[in-house]
């Protein structure tokens, strides 16, 4: 049987007025406009990719419809979005947030992917959550589905990160993107292991132009120390890291860098370093972290 989605087991109250006006449930914008490749025939598409610590996101929040309606607008603004902390035992939530992501438009223009439940081991169980990428199918597809990081041999990591694979909607290059909530406990020794992650996913996945890294990786001061990342990105992730150290990603009063976006291969040297925080709301109903992005020029085919 066939879904527009795919669920791999049984994923703002006062907000000022130009923000709310940024955020709200609005018609999807047109697709960013493309170019030429100078070395190819391809038509160049510009992707936007974010990342969103969606704070809690299950029933209750859902229930909200002030608070639906800031994170509807933002999943629109973006052509693949990955989504952390889907609290929801029923795993219900990520449908039923795609029906309202979905609502109101000419037609049936997003889906999605869902990961199970992770924190597969016993001692994990505590810290489940569920993963998904929303994505506009007018812009992208999914090439595979993937699946949760095999974590069972050494346990690294309390949530096990997901991965799937997309490409443009006229069969040009493909990308894999990896996303991750990290426990804040053990955060550096997380973020560390996604090298094998990274590693696994290049033997998994095939055809694909770059890997892209991305979620809330507890990154900021708080949880992982300026000079722990700095031998991290030397010695495990030797990759292009888009979000600085320095930057401000949630709503803390002390700025934090807890989510980060890191890109390895072709993308990697090609990205034109247009990325972006999302401070579109300034609600802590909606979430505790804004979402943040990327744009990256994918070659399609004429």
């Amino acid at each position: 049987m066939m879904f527009r989605f795919t669920v791999k087991q049984p994923v703002v109250a006062l907000v000022c007025v130009l923000a709310l006006g940024a955020c709200q449930r609005a018609t999807p914008p047109a697709p960013f406009p493309a170019g030429t490749r100078t070395t190819t025939l391809s038509t160049v598409h510009r992707l936007r990719i974010a990342t969103f610590n969606i704070e809690n996101l299950g029933a209750a929040k859902l229930k909200k419809s002030d608070v639906v309606d800031v994170l509807v607008g933002i999943v629109r603004k973006y052509d693949i979005v990955a989504v952390q902390e889907i609290a929801d035992t029923s795993l219900k939530t990520p449908t039923k947030f795609l029906g309202e992501i979905d609502r109101g438009t000419d037609a049936e223009n997003y889906a999605m992917i869902a990961s199970p439940r992770t924190g597969q081991q016993p001692a994990d169980k505590r810290s489940q959550e569920q993963y998904a990428f929303y994505y506009d199918t007018r812009s992208v597809r999914v090439v595979d589905a993937g699946g949760l990081f095999p974590d069972d041999a050494e346990n690294l990591f309390r949530r096990e990160p997901f991965a799937a694979q997309f490409a443009t909607t006229d069969d040009g290059e493909s990308i894999v993107l990896i996303t991750i909530h990290t426990d804040p406990d053990v955060a550096p020794a997380e973020i560390a292991a996604l090298r094998k992650v990274h590693d696994w996913a290049t033997a998994r996945f095939r055809g694909f132009s770059g890997i892209i890294l991305l979620g809330d990786f507890n990154a900021g001061v708080s949880y992982t120390r300026p000079t722990v990342l700095k031998e991290i990105r030397a010695r495990d992730l030797p990759f292009l890291w888009i979000v600085p150290d320095d930057a401000d990603t949630t709503l803390a009063v002390k700025p934090q860098a807890h989510d980060r976006i890191i890109v390895s291969g072709h993308l990697a040297q090609q990205f034109h370093g247009k990325w972006g925080i999302d401070r579109c709301f300034i609600d802590d109903r909606v979430s505790d972290h804004w979402p943040v992005w990327a744009e990256f020029e994918i070659a399609g085919r004429n």
